[in-house]
């Protein structure tokens, strides 16, 4: 299913599967990774460190991407990637839980900014303070799924950062939407 944007914030990657939409500020490992996860749209969103109130000018050209989707095709899921302050955990790591909080927060800041406001039925967090468990790998789980395509795609640091060449995410939270 193709879509288009007539956003001055957005243009088009062409993809073998889709068109895929990316907001200016997307790095192309970002890109990459949703054209590999599917995602028609992807978004960042920054916070201020230590908030979970999400910057309001990124909300709305969020929000003009997910009513411009809904005209020409269904949202099937919106998957929001939300970090604390911190880049993702090195492997067998985990977040501190003032980490785990402060990204569930924000990424239940944009949920209910989506379901509220935008009336997304599917919206699915992922908490990028924390590695997938064994179970999750194991199972494949999408969770498990998306970070490991975040990760080896490039998009993602770990922390400690260790590739100067990869951008960081920490304060940020990545938005994908997938449309049927």
């Amino acid at each position: 299913m193709k879509i288009l944007f007539a956003l001055a914030i957005s243009f088009l990657v062409q993809s073998s599967q889709a068109e895929t939409s990316y907001s200016e500020v997307v790095s192309p490992e970002v890109r990459k990774a949703a054209q590999a996860l599917g995602a028609s749209l992807v978004s960042e969103v920054t916070f201020e460190p230590g908030s979970h109130s999400p910057n309001q000018e990124e909300m709305a050209e969020l929000a003009s991407a997910v009513k411009e989707a809904k005209k020409s095709n269904k949202i099937k899921e919106v998957q929001v990637i939300a970090w604390a302050d911190v880049e993702y955990p090195a492997d067998s790591q985990r977040g501190t839980n003032s980490t785990i909080k402060l990204a569930n927060r924000r990424a239940k800041a944009i949920e209910n900014f989506l379901t509220q406001e935008l009336e997304v039925s599917r919206v699915k967090k992922i908490n990028m303070a924390k590695q997938p468990s064994a179970l999750q790998n194991a199972l494949g789980t999408k969770t498990a799924d998306v970070k490991n395509t975040l990760l080896e795609s490039g998009a993602v640091a770990q922390s400690p950062v260790m590739d100067p060449d990869i951008k960081g995410k920490a304060s940020k939270a990545l938005v994908l939407i997938y449309t049927k």
